[in-house]
């Protein structure tokens, strides 16, 4: 059945809220919610780069919802994006591509495609989720075997936990859940550590990170319980085929079989189609000499400059200024677009003799997250000169 954070074996929910020492992802886990999400949070976000992050399909993004990292900042989600389903060929995937309104600027996650490692035992594997934990009215459990009950949205936290992937798991034909695609799953494990965790209600769309070939890696994406409402770790039993598992069973999409169907969902931000997209541009406003918020820039020259096409913001463009008698024209470029050339030009009358290249060399005088300031001098001799900006490019538009 669908999900609906994590509990950890000793059922201790106020243990591992802070990223674990090994160097797995924990930053990039959010919660989905309405309002907080220790009141209706429902479910969990991976985020992917820039402004865009997956949760499972049947997780509602919806209605106003947000998305918080560190319980802290709230990142509205993009009502304008029509949010992508995740299918190739036969299988419809319980995993969509949805948008934040804004950039958290995260780190980019790096996608697992390797088809071995991922079902491998023998890889360290840890879950990140954004739900709730154990009920707290439940009382202490100290058998090996334990079943913890979900708490209420009072429990919900982000925490990480350890896990075994046991295998692949094709997921068909279940009632009520009309998905199917390739999955991972894992066992709730009594013998594996104080760490080892299981899913729970708002943990739909969480991760599991595997450390593949020395780096970190989004190998499943969490969607599916064997139980619904509790979490039952247990231990194996007899051997071979006829070894019995009494625990439960989570289930995650198999990131390694569609992370070339996510990629294609992506837009190359370097490219002015891919910002024109990430923009939400369409129509007449997506073309590159349209200004739609009226801010005196173009499209193409709002993605030289790394602003924002639909804000006015125009002291975030070219200046002229004054200094010590100098005449010193600064410009911010992007740090994401390319193709793009940046040309300083002069002319001493506006009427009569057309701008030329200009003789001055540019400096770079600044860096800041997402674009480089520049900035040439002019020291003025007698009469007087006349400095402009001209972006180009050598992309198609």
């Amino acid at each position: 059945m669908p999900l609906r954070a994590l509990i950890l074996y000793t059922g201790d929910n106020s243990a591992n809220q802070t990223a674990p020492a090994n160097g797995a992802p924990f930053e990039q886990v959010g919660s989905v919610f309405l309002t907080a999400p220790t009141s209706n949070g429902n479910g969990t976000a991976i985020h992917l780069r820039g402004k865009y992050f997956l949760t499972a399909d049947h997780v509602r993004v919806a209605g106003g919802r947000s998305v918080t990292f560190d319980g802290v900042t709230y990142y509205e989600i993009d009502q304008e994006f029509t949010p992508v389903t995740i299918s190739t060929g036969t299988d419809t995937v319980d995993m969509k591509v949805c948008k934040l309104v804004e950039d958290p600027g995260l780190d980019d996650l790096v996608l697992n495609t390797n088809t071995t490692s991922d079902r491998s035992s023998s890889t360290t594997s840890v879950m990140v989720g954004y739900g709730k934990g154990r009920d707290t009215t439940q009382a202490d459990q100290t058998d090996t075997d334990r079943t913890w009950t979900w708490g209420t949205f009072s429990t919900t936290a982000k925490r990480w936990a350890t896990n075994v992937v046991t295998g692949t798991q094709s997921i068909a034909n279940l009632d009520g859940y009309d998905y199917n695609y390739a999955g991972l799953a894992i066992n709730i494990n009594s013998g594996a550590g104080d760490n080892e965790g299981a899913l729970a209600y708002a943990d739909s769309g969480s991760a599991l990170f595997q450390s593949i070939g020395g780096q970190w890696v989004l190998s499943g994406l969490a969607t599916l319980v064997s139980v619904d409402g509790s979490s039952t770790f247990g231990s194996t039993s007899g051997f071979g085929p006829l070894a019995t598992f009494s625990g439960d069973a989570n289930y995650y999409v198999r990131i390694s079989s569609y992370a070339a169907a996510i990629e294609a969902v992506l837009p190359d931000l370097s490219t002015f189609a891919g910002w024109v997209y990430d923009n939400a541009l369409s129509g007449d406003d997506a073309a590159s000499t349209a200004d739609p918020d009226a801010d005196g820039m173009t499209n193409l020259e709002e993605f030289a400059y790394g602003t924002d096409p639909r804000t006015w913001d125009a002291q975030l463009g070219p200046q002229v200024a004054q200094v010590d008698g100098d005449l010193v024209l600064s410009w911010q470029e992007s740090s994401t677009a390319s193709g793009l050339t940046y040309s300083v030009e002069e002319t001493d009358d506006l009427v009569n003799t057309p701008f030329a290249a200009s003789t001055l060399t540019p400096e770079q005088v600044g860096t800041e997250a997402g674009v480089t300031t520049w900035q040439v001098t002019l020291t003025p001799a007698t009469g007087q000169t006349f400095l402009r900006l001209v972006v180009s490019s050598s992309e198609a538009l």
